[in-house]
């Protein structure tokens, strides 16, 4: 369970590239409230591309863990891994919120799907016998359809989606991209250990 997230956290950490700080520095700083819409709808855009990559990075990681001959790992990564997409679309979301400066949203978004998982996993441990990957598949739909719903309450416009994409390209050029490089040996050698232990 803990060794397969920590693959997740690690690789999606790695497909960012910035873009999300970028957007929530773009929507901190946009003065014209009716284009925000359309600047989440960019956003969403790029949080697809980015788990297009993240896919592409967790099937290298299951064929390294098949020639590994850990082949039960590497069929968890892979049948988990359509819910993987959770990762940058929550990252986008937290920095639409900051962005937005809507701290109680951002409460919600971090804390309302691992107090479902919580609650809803204390009734099913009660009742019948789950290994790690049920539980990682529970905590990570949980996940997914609370972030569903929000990003369905920020209203997102896909109303002239090239032209902020071309905008949120520029501007991570000059912010984003330096923050991501920045933050990136930080945040993904923070998992490295958890991972280095269970191969």
């Amino acid at each position: 369970f803990r060794y397969i997230s920590n693959i997740f956290m690690f690789l999606s950490s790695l497909v960012y590239f910035g873009f999300f700080v970028t957007g929530g520095r773009v929507l901190a700083t946009n003065k014209e409230e009716n284009n925000a819409g359309e600047i989440k709808g960019a956003l969403i855009l790029l949080s697809i591309c980015s788990f297009i990559v993240l896919l592409v990075s967790i099937i290298i990681a299951v064929v390294v863990h098949f020639y590994l001959g850990q082949n039960n790992i590497a069929l968890s990564i892979l049948i988990v891994s359509p819910l993987a997409i959770g990762y940058p679309l929550q990252n986008m979301l937290e920095n639409v919120y900051q962005g937005e400066n809507k701290i109680y949203s951002l409460s919600i978004l971090r804390t309302l799907s691992q107090f479902l998982f919580l609650v809803i996993s204390l009734i099913i441990f009660n009742t019948i016998k789950i290994n790690g990957q049920h539980a990682l598949m529970l905590q990570l739909s949980l996940n997914l359809i609370v972030l569903i719903c929000l990003i369905y309450l920020i209203k997102p416009s896909f109303k002239r989606t090239k032209t902020y994409l071309i905008q949120l390209f520029h501007e991570n050029k000059n912010y984003g991209f330096h923050v991501y490089i920045g933050s990136l040996l930080a945040v993904s050698t923070s998992y490295i250990a958890g991972i280095t232990l269970g191969l």
